[in-house]
């Protein structure tokens, strides 16, 4: 697990997940073309009542799964 300190609507947390998560994260941020903080900001204001770990794991998972549809096409 790797914790970092992110701001989301200038409030400081940390959030621990596998490295491979944010790895993911990271070129989401690069797509979208915001920071990593940013793209947590945004997961946390769909947040459907789970933690936050929890809601950026599945937003990787689906980005990943919208990514390789896309590859199949």
């Amino acid at each position: 697990m790797e914790k970092r300190s992110i701001t989301i609507s200038k409030h400081k947390t940390s959030v621990s997940l596998e490295p491979e998560y944010w790895d993911i994260i990271d070129n989401i941020s690069i797509e979208k073309g915001l920071s990593i903080s940013g793209v947590i900001e945004l997961i946390d204001k769909e947040k459907n009542g789970n933690n936050l770990a929890s809601e950026i794991r599945v937003y990787a998972l689906n980005y990943l799964i919208k990514l390789s549809k896309k590859s199949l096409v």
